[in-house]
């Protein structure tokens, strides 16, 4: 095979490995959910502990509740009682409405009590849920971010796998062992690809950097096969 058959046929595996190094490249980018991640982290504890706090300020309410449902229930007793007819005596009567007073005053406590408790738990509440809807919607957001991830790089790795066979009749055709040997060493050891074209402007297109003019007409010119000073890789004309 002459350098020239060698330069077309290496240009034609280096384009069958840059889909595939492409590939694998968009593969290594997809996002793992870091930032999310650790959103979750420090979003879920806070919200843990404003359920709690929500729950302690609910059940103190609830106490209060039972305790002011408990006076009322004992005005209604003592009125039931005091009303009955049933009482004669006056000094009973007398400490009868005497205790419906006290029960009154007690009932009106627990009345501004229970308020206090309902307006701090509704504000507790309100914190709570708000955090855990943040928390769900993070949490939500990660599980279609990993679904997305996971068949796109399904996608990607079926492309890959039905590139790589066209690479088997690319090699058999330039048939230098030893350049084959070299270019899938340098592929190896560089990733990607083991060869690079040169533009007009005599740039590496693999690294960027500027080739040397003799090293670009030699190559050009089909008289050696050269590799970039800078990346090492198989030059090949633009």
């Amino acid at each position: 095979m002459s350098l020239r058959d060698a330069q077309r046929g290496l240009g034609a595996l280096l384009e069958i490995d840059v889909q595939i190094d492409r590939r694998r490249q968009q593969i290594a980018a997809l996002d793992p959910g870091t930032t999310l991640a650790s959103s979750y982290r420090v979003s879920k504890p806070e919200a843990d502990k404003l359920r709690a706090e929500a729950n302690v300020l609910a059940a103190a309410q609830k106490d209060a509740e039972l305790a002011l449902a408990s006076v009322e229930e004992k005005i209604k007793s003592t009125s039931d009682k005091l009303y009955s007819g049933k009482v004669t005596s006056p000094r009973e009567l007398e400490d009868l409405q005497a205790g419906i007073d006290a029960l009154g005053r007690q009932k009106a406590t627990l009345e501004e009590e229970l308020l206090v408790h309902m307006e701090a738990t509704a504000v507790a509440e309100k914190a709570a849920k708000s955090a855990e809807i943040g928390v769900a919607k993070i949490a939500r957001a990660y599980r279609t971010l990993k679904d997305t991830n996971t068949k796109r790089e399904a996608e990607l790795l079926a492309e890959i796998k039905a590139l790589e066979p066209k690479r088997k009749p690319l090699v058999a055709a330039i048939g230098d062992k030893v350049l084959i040997k070299k270019y899938e060493l340098i592929r190896e050891r560089k990733g990607g690809a083991g060869a690079a074209h040169m533009t007009w402007d005599r740039t590496c297109t693999a690294c960027g950097v500027m080739v040397n003019g003799t090293t670009v007409n030699a190559v050009t010119d089909g008289l050696v096969l050269a590799t970039c000073e800078h990346c090492s890789r198989i030059l090949l004309p633009g």
